[in-house]
């Protein structure tokens, strides 16, 4: 019982995320075409915003499976009241089958009898476990480099720590503060050294790592989610070029400076073909190019083209306010198409009765046709 609870919520989760993911891709588009691509702000704080909205979402599904309750009208009651209008031309068994797909998938895995079924549990038991092995590993790989580092500066929020053992700056967390890794090769680029620590103080005081632990921990149960994936890139993408644009507004440091910066602790790293920063639970200076997603030449490129780019408008707060209720409408729309529906309803009730009329026919059918034979 406790496993297909856990498979079922599992289930919801990805439903919902995938769902907020392809509303935020929408509303990106819009912003894209209206001329606000540059609103990195505006952008990052609607996909943070619906991501909360989606993991409210997935509480609210939790709670609806576990009291049977009907906050709202689930979209299949729509679409069964559409049917019974005549708005949707497709048989009753064949209608009823698409509205109960998701009942029977997860009847099939939790009877154990499928064998697709339980290879798919299989690939999800599996994934699972490589990632939460993966950020175990990069734990561990933290851990090393911060023992075997130098601590040059302490205070009660942030350690700074040249270490030997990386060659791209990041910063991390530990229970009780943050930790700004320097390479040792940066020792004698005191400009570069400087900016590199000045971009990820202002990592720390934008909450990025702590967002990117969350990404970490949640990561396990999304694994195989392209929606949760894609979600992850452009937070990452989009913090990067606000704490470019804000660091440069609190420092005295010119962009091309701050572009150079980029580009030697880049060319560094490649040159020793050892870009050894932390793959996981870290933010780094440059670099994480991913599989599936643009390389890391090309993340470094949009950044520093973003410096020489000076259209930085922003939409009008009421205008992103009716984008994020238009993203959280189209989630919800979306997640709520293959969310369970919990009772119940007369209308239900009658497009059952009308499958189950239709299959007797076509069964009482086959028997007529089959005795003629005989």
């Amino acid at each position: 019982m406790i496993h297909e609870t856990f498979l079922d919520l599992l289930v919801n989760l990805n439903l919902i995320v995938f769902a907020s993911a392809v509303a935020f891709l929408i509303v990106e588009a819009c912003l894209t075409v209206l001329g606000f691509r540059k609103s990195f702000s505006t952008r990052l704080w609607l996909l943070k915003t619906s991501l909360g909205f989606a993991a409210l979402l997935s509480l609210l599904s939790y709670f609806g499976s576990i009291t049977q309750f009907r906050a709202s009208p689930h979209i299949s009651d729509i679409l069964i009241s559409q049917y019974l209008k005549g708005n949707i031309s497709i048989s009753a068994v064949n209608f009823d089958n698409l509205l109960s797909a998701r009942t029977f998938v997860l009847q099939a895995v939790h009877s154990g009898t499928n064998y697709w079924a339980n290879a798919a549990i299989f690939l999800i038991m599996a994934s699972i476990l490589g990632r939460c092995t993966y950020i175990f590993i990069n734990v561990i790989r933290i851990n090393k480099i911060l023992r075997n580092g130098h601590c040059i500066r302490r205070s009660k929020l942030v350690d700074i720590v040249i270490s030997s053992e990386t060659n791209v700056p990041f910063t991390t967390r530990g229970v009780r503060k943050f930790y700004a890794v320097i390479p040792e090769t940066l020792i004698d680029e005191y400009r570069t050294l400087s900016i590199a620590l000045g971009h990820e103080f202002q990592h720390i005081r934008q909450k990025d790592v702590i967002i990117e632990f969350l990404l970490a921990l949640c990561s396990p149960l999304l694994i195989l989610n392209p929606g949760f994936w894609i979600i992850s890139q452009k937070i990452r993408k989009l913090r990067e070029h606000i704490c470019d644009v804000e660091y440069l507004s609190r420092s005295r440091v010119t962009a091309r400076e701050y572009a150079k910066a980029l580009l030697s602790v880049a060319k560094q790293a490649s040159l020793l073909r050892r870009m050894s920063h932390i793959g996981s639970l870290s933010v780094p200076f440059v670099g994480r190019g991913k599989f599936m997603f643009s390389s890391t030449k090309s993340q470094l490129a949009s950044r520093v083209l973003a410096l020489a780019d000076s259209d930085n408008r922003k939409p009008h707060k009421f205008f992103a306010c009716s984008l994020l209720a238009f993203a959280s409408a189209l989630t919800l729309l979306c997640a709520s198409a293959f969310l369970p529906s919990h009772g119940w309803s007369h209308d239900r009730i009658m497009i059952s009765s009308v499958a189950n009329l239709e299959r007797l026919s076509f069964r009482n059918q086959t028997q007529k046709t089959t005795l003629v034979a005989q």
